[in-house]
């Protein structure tokens, strides 16, 4: 079986979904054939990292306009370049010729719609990686929705998708943050922030919340500041008593030894907290995925959201720290989500689809 999963780097975690998505793939088909293709980069490889730097210059600098693309596309059904990107999209599997297409991002579903009509009809699944859908997302021409949450599978249906092409799998995490930890709250005196680096440039005054972390001798902090030199730089020489990480494989494992995870709330780092059992801390989200995230964290009681300037983020930080009955309630719905994480799934949508293996 040979088996070609089309994503993006809109950020990184529709990468981070494809590989998950790939490595459960392999443990089931471990003769299959599976190809992850970035299609912006693969297809225009001259311009793909000019387009991917000015989506993300987009987003970081002008989030509202996001917002009101994303918005206006519930209402317009279009596809730029549709033609262009499906003649490029043709080329691209036909040469591969794969027996599944898989997708983890909304606009490569679209141009997938416009390929099928006109080609073969190959079947087609798409992992939905936000607790949020938009109409790029749907397509007559996909076979399966994975989508991480009940609320999505009822929302498809309300749009016309039959339920039984609706399974509710949670977004796709990588092995390393599946497993049960026992490194957590060892030490009740004394807990553990993990600050994702994303997350850091939503603090307000962030210098004064960063300086009250460094002067608590009840907490201890974590910043993991990626491929940013520059941060990394300037929070070791400011913040002594504050541990700082570049890049690393590692970041389950600071996530499970964690306490709290104060991070923008991407479906990924979202189903990798729900894993790791422990809550996260969201600062004024403003993309309307991670609003719509957010919210479910709201919702299901997994963490707490900050949504605007009048709160102190460090009393409220503390409280999800040293409340423990408001803690253990926490951990409790997480426990009851992931045990509701249903695995393999994708292997029933395979048989359901008469896929040869």
């Amino acid at each position: 079986m040979k088996i070609l999963i089309i994503t993006g780097t809109f950020g990184m975690g529709h990468i981070v979904a494809s590989n998950a998505i790939k490595q459960e793939l392999q443990d089931s088909y471990p003769d299959a054939d599976i190809q992850i293709l970035d299609y912006i980069a693969a297809l225009f490889p001259y311009v793909g990292s000019v387009f991917y730097k000015s989506y993300n210059a987009v987003v970081r600098n002008f989030p509202e306009f996001f917002n009101l693309a994303i918005k206006a596309s519930d209402k317009i059904d279009a596809a730029p370049l549709k033609h262009i990107m499906s003649r490029k999209l043709n080329e691209a599997i036909t040469a591969f010729s794969p027996d599944l297409i898989i997708t983890t991002t909304p606009v490569s579903s679209k141009y997938l719609t416009y390929y099928k009509v006109k080609t073969k009809q190959i079947p087609m699944f798409t992992y939905i990686t936000d607790i949020y859908c938009h109409r790029q997302w749907m397509s007559t021409s996909t076979d399966a929705y994975f989508v991480g949450a009940e609320k999505l599978k009822y929302f498809l249906i309300s749009k016309g998708v039959s339920e039984q092409n609706i399974y509710v799998s949670g977004v796709p995490v990588r092995k390393t943050f599946e497993f049960d930890s026992d490194d957590k709250c060892a030490d009740n005196e004394i807990k553990r922030v993990l600050i994702m680096g994303g997350g850091l440039g939503m603090i307000p005054g962030s210098d004064y919340f960063l300086k009250k972390l460094n002067d608590a001798e009840n907490i201890r902090t974590t910043v993991i500041a990626g491929k940013n030199k520059k941060l990394y730089d300037e929070l070791r020489e400011k913040y002594k008593n504050i541990d700082v990480l570049g890049y690393t494989e590692n970041v389950s494992e600071y996530m499970h030894k964690a306490d709290v995870i104060i991070s923008k709330p991407g479906g990924m780092t979202l189903f990798e907290s729900i894993c790791c059992i422990t809550p996260m801390l969201v600062i004024k989200p403003e993309l309307v995925h991670e609003e719509a995230n957010a919210r479910y964290i709201e919702e299901e009681g997994i963490g707490k959201v900050v949504w605007n300037d009048t709160c102190d983020i460090f009393t409220q930080l503390k409280t999800m720290l040293f409340d423990e009955a408001e803690y253990k309630k926490m951990q409790l719905n997480l426990i009851k989500i992931k045990k509701q994480r249903k695995y393999n799934l994708i292997n029933e949508a395979i048989a359901n689809c008469q896929i040869c293996s």
